[in-house]
């Protein structure tokens, strides 16, 4: 289990990796300074993604990393990109899985322009019945529910499907580490795609070990 969630882990996306650099080669001849922005923020997301030097860190670095995240897309996509970040100050320092909601992000953005030029993303973290609270939603358009539910049962698989391994990956860590009681919740809500995770508040806390 230790060594499966440590695979989970290592995953990286190397198309984020091609499209951030194709738009560096656009924006160094029109913007140096943008450009130097760009590489020094796609320096830092290198870094954290593959440094692994710990299973857990604050809720608070994580976003720090996600909004660096969000800073190299927005300046790909400009104002066809918008995005806020809500987080109760109450779990700053609450501890998570590195890298586990980037995925999320990825997936939103990934298939939101499908049916839409401007893509809006939320971001919200906060406390809820005993759990911590993930949630990001976007405004992509809706999801029919036998799409929902085919999605469902892909990323519930014990194998990763096809064209959906980050929800898979979430969802793996989440189950090995928290148990089946703490899944991906994925639904069609106001317009968009929304996906929630929860985290028990022993876990977060440190005052718990894995399952």
């Amino acid at each position: 289990r230790v060594f499966e969630i440590r695979q989970l882990e290592s995953r990286f996306n190397p198309h984020f990796m091609l499209n951030i650099m194709e738009t560096l080669r656009y924006v160094i001849p029109m913007d140096q300074a943008l450009a130097v922005e760009a590489t020094l923020t796609l320096s830092r997301v290198l870094k954290y993604s593959v440094y692994n030097d710990g299973d857990m860190v604050a809720l608070r670095t994580d976003i720090d990393h996600v909004q660096d995240y969000l800073r190299l897309h927005k300046i790909r996509f400009e104002d066809r990109l918008q995005y806020t970040i809500s987080q109760d100050r109450r779990t700053a320092d609450m501890r998570v899985p590195k890298l586990l909601f980037q995925p999320l992000i990825e997936n939103a953005i990934k298939h939101g322009y499908r049916n839409k030029e401007t893509l809006s993303l939320a971001i919200n973290a906060f406390e809820d019945e005993g759990n911590l609270v993930i949630e990001v939603l976007d405004d992509g358009g809706d999801v029919p529910e036998e799409r929902i539910q085919a999605l469902q049962e892909a990323v519930y698989g014990e194998e990763p499907p096809a064209g959906h391994m980050g929800l898979w990956n979430i969802n793996r860590r989440l189950v090995l580490m928290y148990g089946e009681a703490h899944r991906l919740y994925i639904d069609s809500v106001n317009g968009g795609f929304y996906a929630c995770l929860r985290i028990p508040m022993g876990f977060a806390r440190g005052e718990m070990g894995h399952v």
